[in-house]
């Protein structure tokens, strides 16, 4: 998937975005999946970068972005 990954703020801080979430679902199916996206490096980003890890989503084109695009 290539898209945003962002934390949505409405309700819960939970990571959210839909390639984001399309991702989860893929590999919640037992898909290879992996993410493209800048994922910020401070705590909004760190948020998405361990939900990715934690449901074994491949991130390695998804870098660390020090600073906004």
């Amino acid at each position: 998937m290539i898209g945003e990954a962002l934390v949505d703020m409405v309700q819960l801080r939970a990571p959210g975005g839909s390639p984001f979430g399309v991702a989860v679902g893929f590999a919640g199916l037992g898909r290879r999946t992996g993410l493209m996206a800048r994922l910020a490096d401070k705590a909004f980003g760190r948020m998405p970068r361990a939900h990715v890890t934690a449901e074994g989503i491949d991130r390695c084109r998804s870098p660390a972005a020090s600073r906004p695009h």
